[in-house]
């Protein structure tokens, strides 16, 4: 059989495909991983965010009563939060998932993979959870005056215009605070954690907490 020498325009040309194909990969492989963290990422921020919620519910489940969402007290608003901690990360839950700083408003949440005895962190972020500071703590509520007494009836014990009003309709309104029913959060998730605030990405979700035990409605003597 007869040997074939590549010469050197053959050679050259292997050479330049070769290079151009490496160099493609090298070009793409780093937009495949930031594409493979991205969604990554936008599969986890809206788990953690409600994670982070859930308990937020359950803990102010615990401190509120009828009179009062006294739990609302130990979140700061935007401009009263702390800085960041960097350490000393307080454990909730199972201890490994999620984590609750010892800085009010500062929570450090994991999503883990592998072994439940030596779990890879797939995605790790810092979420900060702190009082809307845009949200109207006022509400007026229609009432009118039960006739026979100086008391009242709030909605939705009215008889309202348009409805089956027998009485004097509505009559005037009253003014209360909302600060005891609800409790308007924003939460920003920023990530990755291991690197400087500045320099992560974030997502901002808003969620409102009520005070289900809140008594609302007055009962009215006599009626």
């Amino acid at each position: 059989m007869r040997r074939y020498n590549f010469n050197l325009v053959e050679i050259m040309l292997a050479v330049v495909i070769l290079s151009v194909g490496m160099a493609s990969v090298f070009v793409l492989f780093p937009a495949g991983l930031s594409n493979h963290r991205d969604a990554m990422a936008e599969n986890s921020i809206a788990d953690m965010a409600e994670l982070v919620i859930s308990h937020i519910r359950a803990e102010a489940a615990l401190k509120s009563d009828e009179d009062s969402l006294d739990f609302a007290s130990t979140f700061p608003t935007y401009s009263d939060l702390a800085d960041e901690p960097s350490e000393n990360w307080d454990e909730v839950g199972d201890g490994w998932t999620y984590k609750k700083s010892s800085t009010a408003g500062y929570y450090f949440v994991r999503q883990l993979s592998g072994p439940v005895d030596d779990p890879y962190v797939d995605f790790a972020a810092v979420v900060r959870v702190y009082k809307d500071g845009d949200f109207n703590n006022e509400l007026f509520i229609p009432f009118r005056d039960i006739p026979g007494s100086g008391d009242i009836k709030h909605l939705p014990d009215l008889n309202l215009a348009g409805t089956n009003n027998t009485g004097s309709g509505v009559k005037n309104v009253k003014e209360i605070s909302t600060a005891n029913i609800v409790l308007p959060l924003i939460v920003e998730i920023s990530y990755p954690a291991d690197v400087d605030y500045a320099e992560r990405s974030k997502s901002y979700f808003r969620f409102e907490i009520f005070n289900e035990k809140y008594q609302l409605i007055e009962t009215a003597s006599g009626s």
